[in-house]
């Protein structure tokens, strides 16, 4: 779990390397500096542990990821994080993926991973590095741009651009910039490095080298959770789960709005900051050059996900699988951009073990929906935490992690239902809009009752009816003709569902 490096800033005193006047001595080679993310020993982070999958044939080679026992949101935004890197890769049919971790921030406040995909893609191979922050004030994912205030934004990217390599593309770096952080989008991973200097990767396609910015200038644009970060980088400590954090108000930890589509205000319009030349010189090749500039937009998504307060979003779901035709499934919404969440029932990973890891493989979200299908509130205590704890093993089995989510068979919930939920970390997921497509088994039906879905929607389908499959390329392409998003449960959720309780608000589930 090494950190990415590359070549970087260089220091030298002018003149040529290695000649010197009369009667001087050589005088020294200047040193290459590497640029790298801070390396923090992860055992700072509190309970963590690791997890992989892996499965060659649909071209996933290994991925890990870290495990943080009780920080339910932190794990929830690295399964985000992994399940879109997946499903990017699924989508170009890349091959040889492969995903490893760095810790580069631990603090009470803040923890920092650094998660780097590699995979071959169109023979060609492609490094994306992936920042994943937690700020445990909000109890939020927070990508990239959130370590940047809002308004300072055209700043960082005018500093991006002027510290760029010599032979590196302006015009490709500012769109990137402009684009919501990957894996979600192409932006870059910001983080810091040990001294708490700004540290900018891209996506090997991008840029090859990562940009550093001092931390002296980097200071004034740091959002007050990108303060906090920094410090995790430059001055790492323990990071405990339930550990409180100070009562200060951090509730704009990010310093902006996230409501709408840019993280920005509605009326606020593009920059336009000139192209610095820069150590390549591309802002102008002569003295009657015009000086290029570019519109720089308002600061990319702050955190980690789906921003389904900007957009109409609705979480596809599918119970009682894997199936012999779960994948056609996937593909459906994998073709078209979107993602479903599989809710597993236990005995059937056992009947089809490879559908699960397919699943998990594609990147699409895969919750519990216990092992034997039984009425949980009818079932002793000893059973009903066996169906929790062999569901959430196997499970665990194929994607590499226990699950956040759960739905109980028949929506069935009581007290007792919820209290083994929350000692298993899993929220309660309901319905609001059921197909009833077990009952029906016709496609135009469950086509007609999909395409009913609102935003917020959470619609319930299942994988083992024929009929469903048959559907769903029907009823995906009905939601991008909508401009709906199709998401997981846990991109709808937004970091606000907690073990235990049931969602989504006004849900079906009663018998």
């Amino acid at each position: 779990m090494a950190g990415l490096a590359a070549a970087g800033c260089t220091g030298g005193t002018g003149g040529t390397p290695g000649q010197s006047g009369p009667g001087e001595q050589n005088a020294p080679v200047a040193e290459t500096v590497a640029v790298q993310f801070a390396e923090v020993d992860p055992a700072l982070v509190g309970g963590v542990s690791e997890g992989t999958l892996s499965n060659p044939g649909a071209g996933v080679a290994e991925v890990s990821f870290p495990l943080v026992a009780g920080a339910r949101n932190l794990n929830l935004a690295l399964d985000l994080a992994t399940n879109r890197g997946l499903r990017g890769n699924a989508a170009v049919a890349g091959t040889d993926y492969q995903q490893a971790w760095t810790t580069i921030g631990s603090s009470p406040e803040a923890v920092g991973y650094l998660l780097t995909t590699t995979a071959v893609i169109d023979g060609a191979d492609r490094i994306v590095p992936m920042a994943v922050w937690y700020d445990t004030a909000t109890g939020r994912g927070v990508a990239g741009p959130g370590l940047i205030k809002l308004d300072a934004w055209p700043d960082f990217v005018e500093q991006v651009l002027d510290n760029r390599p010599a032979d590196a593309d302006p015009t490709l770096i500012t769109e990137a910039m402009q684009a919501q952080a990957a894996p979600y989008g192409e932006g870059p991973a910001i983080g810091f490095d040990s001294a708490g200097d700004l540290v900018v990767q891209f996506g090997s396609h991008v840029l090859d080298e990562p940009i550093m910015i001092e931390a002296g200038t980097a200071s004034s644009m740091l959002s007050p959770f990108g303060v906090d970060a920094q410090a995790s980088a430059s001055s790492p400590s323990e990071f405990s789960a339930d550990a409180e954090v100070d009562e200060r108000d951090r509730s704009d930890s990010v310093g902006g709005e996230d409501n709408l589509a840019a993280g920005a205000t509605g009326d606020e319009q593009p920059e336009v900051i000139e192209i610095p030349e820069g150590p390549g010189g591309a802002g102008g090749s002569g003295e009657d050059d015009e000086e290029p500039s570019i519109d720089v937009g308002p600061r990319p998504y702050p955190w980690v996900g789906v921003n389904c307060e900007a957009l109409e979003c609705v979480a596809m779901t599918y119970d009682d699988g894997p199936g012999p035709r779960t994948d056609e499934v996937s593909l459906a919404y994998l073709n078209n951009g979107q993602a479903v969440t599989y809710f597993a029932l236990g005995n059937a990973m056992q009947q089809t073990p490879e559908g699960a890891s397919l699943v998990a493989a594609r990147g699409m979200e895969l919750g519990s929906h216990t092992v034997t299908h039984e009425d949980l509130r009818h079932l002793s205590d000893k059973r009903r935490e066996q169906e929790f704890a062999q569901s959430a093993a196997l499970l665990e089995e194929a994607s590499g992690r226990p699950p956040l989510f759960m739905r109980a068979p028949f929506g069935a919930v009581d007290e007792e239902v919820r209290k083994v939920a929350k000692k298993h970390d899993m929220a309660i997921v309901s319905w609001t809009v059921d197909t009833r497509d077990w009952e029906t088994k016709n496609a135009g039906s469950t086509l007609t009752q999909a395409s009913a879905a609102k935003n917020q929607a959470v619609v319930l389908m299942h994988d083992i009816q024929d009929s469903s499959v048959d559907a769903a390329p029907q009823v995906v392409q009905g939601l991008v003709d909508r401009g709906v998003v199709s998401v997981t449960v846990g991109e709808l959720s937004d970091y606000d569902w907690r073990a235990g309780e049931v969602y989504p608000e006004g849900a079906y589930g009663s018998a």
